[in-house]
């Protein structure tokens, strides 16, 4: 019976390990992600006009759409 116990419990020990990388991993990847996002602002004393126009250049790769991309823009 201590034999079932000892293997339980490395078989245990193991899945938790798993579990934890995978967790460990995904978060890494989440915060990847953040890190990967182009975040535009407008600039003091900068035109919405000229907002728009840099946010629209800057974002391109990001907001594919041109009109969701315009729509993000004026909303800041």
């Amino acid at each position: 019976m201590a034999l079932f116990y000892t293997t339980l419990s490395a078989k245990l020990f193991r899945l938790h390990k798993q579990a934890k990388e995978i967790i460990m991993a995904e978060n890494t990847k989440i915060l990847l992600n953040k890190s990967d996002l182009l975040e535009v602002y407008p600039q003091k004393g900068e035109t919405k006009s000229d907002f728009i126009n840099r946010f629209m250049r800057a974002t391109s790769s990001e907001y594919t759409d041109v009109k969701q991309r315009y729509a993000v823009a004026n909303s800041y």
